[in-house]
C-alpha cells in the first residue's frame, strides 16, 4: 500500500482528533502567557473571531495564526532580548503592504508583514483593527 493510499484510508474522525489536539494546544498557549500578555491576547483573539466568524485558528511557529483562504494575521510575543520591541504583544498581518492600514501597522524592515504592538489591552483600537481585519480577509 502506498503512503498516499494509507493516508486516504484513515478514519473520518482522524481530523476531529487533530482539531481536539489543536484546541488543547491553543488553550495551553494562552494559559501560559503572563497575565498582561494573556489579557491583550484574549482581547485580540475575541476581536478577530467576532469580526471574522469563519476564521480558523491554529498554532504555527509557536504562535496563534488566523487563516481564511490564506493567512490573515497572527499574534506575536516579542523577544525580551530585542531592544527594538515596542510592546508586550503584537498582532501581525501577512501581506500588509496590500492592505490599506493608514500607517497603523509598522513594517520596520519587513516587506511582507506589518505589526502593531500593545503594552496593555486598553491600547487596542478596536475600530482600526476591525477595519484592517476586514480588508485582510477580503484581500
Amino acid at each position: 500500500m502506498s503512503l498516499h493510499n494509507r493516508h486516504q484510508s484513515r478514519p473520518e474522525d482522524g481530523n476531529r482528533m487533530l482539531m481536539l489536539d489543536q484546541d488543547q494546544v491553543l488553550d495551553e498557549f494562552y494559559q501560559r502567557l503572563p497575565e498582561n500578555q494573556q489579557v491583550i491576547a484574549l482581547v485580540l483573539r475575541e476581536l478577530i473571531h467576532e469580526t471574522l466568524p469563519e476564521v480558523k485558528e491554529k498554532i504555527s511557529w509557536g504562535s496563534p495564526f488566523f487563516n481564511g483562504k490564506r493567512n490573515i494575521c497572527y499574534l506575536w510575543v516579542p523577544s525580551k532580548k530585542n531592544p527594538n520591541n515596542a510592546g508586550e504583544l503584537g498582532i501581525c498581518f501577512n501581506y500588509a503592504p496590500d492592505i490599506e492600514h493608514g500607517g497603523y501597522l509598522d513594517m520596520a524592515d519587513r516587506t511582507r508583514y506589518g505589526c502593531h504592538y500593545f503594552n496593555s489591552a486598553e491600547e487596542i483600537d478596536v475600530e482600526a483593527l476591525r477595519d484592517i481585519l476586514l480588508k485582510a480577509w477580503a484581500r
